[in-house]
Protein backbone atom coordinates (compact mmCIF):
# COMPACT_ATOMS: atom_id res chain seq x y z
CA UNK A 1 0.00 0.00 0.00
CA UNK A 2 1.71 3.23 -0.87
CA UNK A 3 1.73 6.18 1.62
CA UNK A 4 -0.30 8.63 1.39
CA UNK A 5 1.65 12.26 -0.11
CA UNK A 6 1.45 15.35 2.33
CA UNK A 7 0.00 18.06 0.32
CA UNK A 8 2.63 20.64 -0.18
CA UNK A 9 2.38 24.55 1.05
CA UNK A 10 1.38 27.12 -1.17
CA UNK A 11 3.54 30.78 -0.67
CA UNK A 12 2.01 33.51 -2.46
CA UNK A 13 4.10 36.91 -2.42
CA UNK A 14 1.92 40.05 -2.72
CA UNK A 15 2.32 43.72 -2.62
CA UNK A 16 2.49 46.97 -4.89
CA UNK A 17 5.42 47.00 -7.53
CA UNK A 18 8.69 47.37 -7.21
CA UNK A 19 8.94 45.54 -3.88
CA UNK A 20 10.69 42.76 -5.47
CA UNK A 21 8.48 39.92 -5.16
CA UNK A 22 9.84 37.86 -8.51
CA UNK A 23 13.55 38.08 -7.51
CA UNK A 24 12.48 37.18 -3.83
CA UNK A 25 9.93 33.87 -4.74
CA UNK A 26 12.82 32.85 -7.17
CA UNK A 27 15.16 33.26 -3.82
CA UNK A 28 12.53 31.31 -1.56
CA UNK A 29 12.61 28.77 -4.03
CA UNK A 30 16.22 28.05 -3.90
CA UNK A 31 15.94 27.89 0.42
CA UNK A 32 12.99 25.36 0.14
CA UNK A 33 15.15 23.34 -2.35
CA UNK A 34 18.47 23.92 -0.07
CA UNK A 35 16.16 22.07 2.47
CA UNK A 36 15.88 19.19 0.37
CA UNK A 37 11.57 19.98 -0.17
CA UNK A 38 10.43 19.97 -3.71
CA UNK A 39 9.40 23.28 -4.91
CA UNK A 40 8.42 24.99 -8.18
CA UNK A 41 7.65 28.68 -9.00
CA UNK A 42 4.97 30.56 -10.50
CA UNK A 43 3.35 33.67 -11.11
CA UNK A 44 -0.47 35.42 -11.64
CA UNK A 45 -1.61 36.33 -14.18
CA UNK A 46 0.15 33.84 -15.87
CA UNK A 47 1.78 30.50 -15.25
CA UNK A 48 -0.01 28.11 -17.84
CA UNK A 49 0.22 28.68 -21.47
CA UNK A 50 -3.68 30.05 -21.99
CA UNK A 51 -3.21 32.29 -18.83
CA UNK A 52 -0.01 33.68 -20.53
CA UNK A 53 -2.12 34.40 -23.43
CA UNK A 54 -4.68 36.04 -21.09
CA UNK A 55 -1.30 38.30 -19.32
CA UNK A 56 -0.28 39.36 -23.27
CA UNK A 57 -3.96 41.19 -23.43
CA UNK A 58 -3.91 42.60 -19.22
CA UNK A 59 -0.17 44.02 -19.29
CA UNK A 60 -0.53 45.49 -23.20
CA UNK A 61 -0.42 49.22 -22.73
CA UNK A 62 -2.40 49.53 -26.06
CA UNK A 63 -5.38 47.76 -24.26
CA UNK A 64 -7.86 50.09 -22.98
CA UNK A 65 -10.42 48.01 -20.93
CA UNK A 66 -12.80 48.40 -18.36
CA UNK A 67 -11.97 47.05 -14.69
CA UNK A 68 -15.05 44.70 -14.65
CA UNK A 69 -13.13 43.14 -17.76
CA UNK A 70 -10.09 43.45 -16.33
CA UNK A 71 -11.32 41.68 -13.35
CA UNK A 72 -12.87 38.89 -15.25
CA UNK A 73 -9.64 38.25 -17.54
CA UNK A 74 -7.83 38.32 -14.03
CA UNK A 75 -9.68 35.33 -12.47
CA UNK A 76 -9.90 33.71 -15.97
CA UNK A 77 -6.08 33.08 -16.08
CA UNK A 78 -6.27 32.01 -12.02
CA UNK A 79 -8.91 29.32 -12.74
CA UNK A 80 -6.95 28.07 -15.22
CA UNK A 81 -4.04 28.54 -13.16
CA UNK A 82 -4.54 26.55 -10.07
CA UNK A 83 -6.58 23.45 -12.16
CA UNK A 84 -3.49 23.00 -14.36
CA UNK A 85 -0.67 23.79 -12.52
CA UNK A 86 -1.60 24.98 -8.61
CA UNK A 87 -3.51 22.37 -7.62
CA UNK A 88 -1.82 19.29 -9.16
CA UNK A 89 1.57 20.44 -7.98
CA UNK A 90 0.42 20.65 -4.32
CA UNK A 91 -1.54 17.22 -4.70
CA UNK A 92 2.05 16.07 -5.23
CA UNK A 93 3.59 17.25 -2.78
CA UNK A 94 5.39 19.95 -4.29
CA UNK A 95 5.59 23.22 -2.85
CA UNK A 96 4.38 26.14 -4.85
CA UNK A 97 5.46 29.65 -4.40
CA UNK A 98 3.68 32.23 -6.45
CA UNK A 99 4.50 35.52 -7.16
CA UNK A 100 0.52 37.43 -6.86
CA UNK A 101 -2.68 35.13 -6.34
CA UNK A 102 -6.61 35.84 -5.42
CA UNK A 103 -5.27 38.60 -2.82
CA UNK A 104 -3.98 40.81 -5.88
CA UNK A 105 -7.27 41.12 -7.28
CA UNK A 106 -8.93 42.56 -3.90
CA UNK A 107 -6.27 45.24 -3.97
CA UNK A 108 -5.97 46.25 -7.81
CA UNK A 109 -9.94 45.88 -8.61
CA UNK A 110 -10.66 47.40 -5.24
CA UNK A 111 -8.47 50.09 -6.09
CA UNK A 112 -10.28 50.75 -9.45
CA UNK A 113 -13.58 50.75 -7.09
CA UNK A 114 -15.14 47.45 -7.86
CA UNK A 115 -17.56 46.49 -5.36
CA UNK A 116 -15.03 44.10 -3.35
CA UNK A 117 -18.04 40.88 -2.74
CA UNK A 118 -17.68 40.62 -6.75
CA UNK A 119 -13.47 40.15 -6.35
CA UNK A 120 -14.22 37.66 -3.87
CA UNK A 121 -17.20 35.94 -4.77
CA UNK A 122 -15.23 35.21 -8.02
CA UNK A 123 -11.69 34.40 -6.15
CA UNK A 124 -14.17 31.77 -4.29
CA UNK A 125 -15.50 30.18 -7.63
CA UNK A 126 -11.67 30.18 -9.31
CA UNK A 127 -10.01 29.20 -6.38
CA UNK A 128 -12.32 25.79 -5.30
CA UNK A 129 -10.85 26.26 -2.02
CA UNK A 130 -6.74 26.89 -2.70
CA UNK A 131 -6.23 28.96 -0.53
CA UNK A 132 -2.51 30.40 0.36
CA UNK A 133 -1.06 28.63 3.13
CA UNK A 134 1.43 31.30 4.00
CA UNK A 135 0.95 34.89 2.16
CA UNK A 136 4.23 36.95 2.29
CA UNK A 137 3.17 40.69 1.61
CA UNK A 138 5.99 42.61 0.57
CA UNK A 139 5.40 46.17 1.34
CA UNK A 140 6.93 49.27 -0.19
CA UNK A 141 6.06 53.21 -0.22
CA UNK A 142 5.56 54.35 -3.28
CA UNK A 143 8.44 56.24 -4.13
CA UNK A 144 10.73 53.50 -3.63
CA UNK A 145 8.79 51.26 -5.85
CA UNK A 146 8.88 53.19 -8.22
CA UNK A 147 12.59 54.42 -8.32
CA UNK A 148 13.02 49.95 -8.37
CA UNK A 149 10.85 50.27 -11.46
CA UNK A 150 12.43 52.64 -13.31
CA UNK A 151 15.89 51.19 -12.63
CA UNK A 152 14.20 47.82 -14.11
CA UNK A 153 13.83 49.58 -17.03
CA UNK A 154 16.54 51.65 -17.34
CA UNK A 155 14.86 54.65 -16.46
CA UNK A 156 12.43 54.46 -19.55
CA UNK A 157 8.89 55.11 -18.04
CA UNK A 158 7.21 54.30 -21.65
CA UNK A 159 8.30 50.62 -21.13
CA UNK A 160 5.79 50.09 -18.29
CA UNK A 161 2.72 47.59 -18.90
CA UNK A 162 -0.12 48.50 -18.94
CA UNK A 163 -0.47 48.48 -15.47
CA UNK A 164 2.38 49.88 -14.25
CA UNK A 165 1.21 52.81 -15.72
CA UNK A 166 -1.26 53.71 -13.46
CA UNK A 167 -1.03 57.02 -11.00
CA UNK A 168 0.16 57.32 -7.99
CA UNK A 169 -3.35 57.45 -6.19
CA UNK A 170 -4.03 54.06 -7.48
CA UNK A 171 -0.64 52.55 -6.11
CA UNK A 172 -1.48 54.36 -2.67
CA UNK A 173 -4.82 52.75 -2.90
CA UNK A 174 -3.89 49.55 -3.38
CA UNK A 175 -1.00 49.78 -1.24
CA UNK A 176 -3.64 50.66 2.01
CA UNK A 177 -5.95 47.78 0.64
CA UNK A 178 -3.23 45.54 1.38
CA UNK A 179 -2.22 46.47 4.30
CA UNK A 180 -5.98 46.66 5.50
CA UNK A 181 -6.56 42.78 4.56
CA UNK A 182 -3.49 41.34 6.59
CA UNK A 183 -4.20 43.59 9.77
CA UNK A 184 -8.17 42.44 9.28
CA UNK A 185 -6.97 38.81 9.21
CA UNK A 186 -4.63 39.09 12.00
CA UNK A 187 -7.15 40.38 13.95
CA UNK A 188 -9.82 37.99 13.04
CA UNK A 189 -7.93 35.18 13.85
CA UNK A 190 -6.82 36.81 17.04
CA UNK A 191 -3.00 35.21 16.96
CA UNK A 192 -0.75 36.57 14.55
CA UNK A 193 0.77 33.40 14.00
CA UNK A 194 -2.59 31.92 13.16
CA UNK A 195 -3.10 34.43 10.45
CA UNK A 196 -1.59 33.17 6.97
CA UNK A 197 -0.29 36.56 6.31
CA UNK A 198 3.08 37.89 7.20
CA UNK A 199 4.41 41.34 6.46
CA UNK A 200 8.00 41.97 5.52
CA UNK A 201 9.29 45.01 5.14
CA UNK A 202 10.77 45.36 1.53
CA UNK A 203 11.75 48.79 1.91
CA UNK A 204 15.38 47.30 2.73
CA UNK A 205 18.27 45.54 0.74
CA UNK A 206 17.34 42.38 -1.14
CA UNK A 207 19.64 40.18 1.64
CA UNK A 208 17.40 41.62 4.34
CA UNK A 209 14.11 40.82 2.60
CA UNK A 210 15.64 37.29 1.70
CA UNK A 211 16.04 36.67 5.57
CA UNK A 212 13.18 38.33 6.33
CA UNK A 213 11.40 35.84 4.43
CA UNK A 214 13.12 32.66 5.68
CA UNK A 215 12.46 33.31 8.93
CA UNK A 216 8.84 33.20 7.85
CA UNK A 217 9.16 29.95 5.72
CA UNK A 218 10.77 28.23 8.56
CA UNK A 219 8.43 29.14 11.23
CA UNK A 220 5.90 27.88 8.66
CA UNK A 221 7.50 24.72 8.37
CA UNK A 222 8.36 24.12 11.46
CA UNK A 223 4.52 24.57 12.82
CA UNK A 224 3.50 22.03 9.85
CA UNK A 225 5.70 19.19 10.50
CA UNK A 226 7.72 20.20 6.83
CA UNK A 227 10.94 20.89 7.97
CA UNK A 228 13.47 17.55 8.19
CA UNK A 229 14.65 17.66 11.50
CA UNK A 230 18.01 18.13 11.22
CA UNK A 231 17.03 22.05 10.20
CA UNK A 232 14.95 22.19 13.33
Amino acid sequence: MCAEVKRGLFITLEGPEGGGKTSQAKAAIEYLQSLGLKAVYSHEPGGTPLSEKIRALLIDPENNMAPLTELLLFEASRCQHVQEFILPHLQEGVFVVCDRFCDSSLAYQGARGLPLEWVRDLNNLCVKGCWPDLTLLLDVGYEAGRERLLRRYEGKAQSFDRIEREKRQFFESLRQNYLNMAQEDIERCGDPLQSRWRLVDAAKDFDSVKEQIRGHIKERLQRGGYLPAEHI
